[in-house]
């Protein structure tokens, strides 16, 4: 079930209760190449990286559809790792009132519906409004992913990239 409710408003990241997770995602538009990425990134209480994913979207550059694509995504990501009592963060303050008051414009419709149907599936997600600079860590690794061709595809230069980042 979605809730109604945002968690306070907070600029840095903060760690998720004991033994719970955070999931935070975020995005990027690259005019030119005329493409915007998506990441996601998973970690638990002690702040440690425990997964992530980042892709790259060709011929998308609306920040609303790509943001609300990361959610999603990073909810099927939560749903992958059987992950419960999970806070899902993103920098879209607009995104975040959408999800919680069910009310999404006609151009993500579709994409909010698929959220909604997600978390129906899941044991508690809330979602949380953070400033940019808390979400820096997944900002990062969605910058790398549209600038760097190899590293969509190579495990190890994003496991070198992502152990890199500090919260």
């Amino acid at each position: 079930m979605v809730p109604q409710d945002t968690q306070v408003v907070h600029q840095n990241w903060l760690s998720p209760p004991q033994n719970g997770f955070k999931v935070n995602y975020d995005t990027v538009v690259e005019k030119s190449p005329n493409r915007g990425a998506i990441a996601v990134v998973i970690r638990n209480h002690l702040s440690h990286i425990l997964d992530w994913h980042s892709g790259v979207i060709s011929h998308l550059l609306e920040a609303l559809p790509l943001e609300a694509m990361a959610c999603r995504e990073a909810l099927l990501f939560i749903s992958d790792k059987q992950l419960h009592g999970v806070t899902v963060e993103g920098d879209s303050n607009t995104l975040v009132d959408v999800i919680n008051n069910n009310a999404p414009p006609t151009a993500i419709f579709s994409l909010v519906h698929d959220i909604i149907e997600i978390c129906k599936l899941l044991n508690y997600i809330l979602f949380s409004f953070v400033k940019r600079e808390g979400n820096k860590v997944v900002h990062c690794l969605a910058q790398k992913a549209p600038r760097d061709s190899s590293f969509c595809i190579n495990p190890m230069i994003q496991n070198h990239f992502v152990r890199s980042l500090s919260i």
